[in-house]
């Protein structure tokens, strides 16, 4: 326990409870939850369940977790981990069992919780194995969405935040009482069209083509990723040949138009703004597959 520092938020009565599965080193050292990118409180707006886009990654927890103000119908939302002793980015190492959800079972016995929350899969599963909850299954996948109630508790499972599920935010939209597309303060954030769409409507489609960025001898650094640009070296500048500086980007089934500028001498600069890199997910030295879909549209994904 001493090693953990997220500190849970439970209150006697809850509208949300989410569970996540333990504490993450870079959110673990920042001492708050979900602090490591913008991505899980971009998903929070997109669905609706916050009036605010946060900005910050580090007092998003306490707008959300402790404030209250710029939540969905200034609803409680509370928040704790399965595991609370374990400080570990890679979830496969994270071991979960009986005592931890019989912990979680007991708080939904002491407070008043509406909905409880399960943030990811191996949270699913041990409430599975354990028997409190059915997870949704079709042709081999998990769909998320209820999977259970424990007395006046309704359970759900969502995807984890930077999970490769297209559409997550209708997942976490079924938490609150208004459906995604009533909720006007999302509006700008909404889900945008399928690839199937875009492609339909374009000229003469390209699939298969990759590149891998950076290159040799590059890094990705922190001021990319604060100025939320991927600087692209002059051995790719000609697989985007852009028209008039704007191409579309497609990250975990949506897509953004965004800012490709064209500079001789230097690398050019691909501009995916704040809420795409969030949801890219990546930290310094990392690199990404950039696969070309079609004439405008490319696909950018953490490698």
């Amino acid at each position: 326990m001493d090693s953990v520092n997220l500190s849970e938020c439970i209150y006697k009565e809850m509208d949300i409870f989410f569970v996540a599965l333990n504490a993450p080193v870079k959110s673990n050292t920042n001492k708050h939850w979900f602090s490591g990118s913008l991505s899980f409180w971009n998903l929070l707006f997109r669905s609706g369940l916050i009036k605010e886009q946060i900005l910050d990654p580090l007092i998003g927890d306490v707008k959300v977790f402790k404030e209250h103000s710029i939540n969905y119908n200034n609803w409680v939302y509370g928040i704790t981990d399965l595991d609370r002793e374990t400080e570990e980015t890679n979830s496969s190492n994270v071991k979960t069992d009986k005592a931890q959800v019989a912990r979680i079972i007991s708080i939904l016995e002491k407070c008043k919780v509406k909905k409880l929350c399960l943030v990811h899969s191996k949270v699913a599963k041990e409430f599975e194995s354990q028997g409190y909850i059915t997870r949704n299954y079709k042709a081999g996948k998990n769909v998320y969405g209820k999977v259970g109630k424990y007395k006046g508790t309704e359970i759900f499972e969502v995807p984890f935040h930077n999970a490769s599920i297209p559409n997550k935010e209708l997942y976490y939209n079924q938490l609150i009482d208004t459906p995604l597309e009533k909720i006007d303060y999302a509006l700008k954030e909404r889900l945008k069209p399928s690839v199937s769409q875009f492609v339909s409507n374009t000229k003469k489609p390209i699939s298969g083509i990759s590149i891998i960025l950076p290159s040799p001898g590059n890094s990705i650094t922190e001021t990319d990723i604060i100025k939320t640009t991927l600087r692209i070296t002059v051995e790719f500048k000609s697989f985007f040949r852009p028209s008039s500086g704007r191409i579309q980007i497609q990250i975990n089934n949506q897509i953004s138009d965004v800012s490709y500028t064209e500079r001789e001498g230097k690398s050019d600069l691909l501009r995916i703004g704040k809420t795409s890199m969030a949801d890219l997910d990546i930290e310094e030295g990392d690199s990404v597959r950039i696969t070309r879909l079609n004439q405008d549209l490319f696909d950018i994904r953490k490698k």
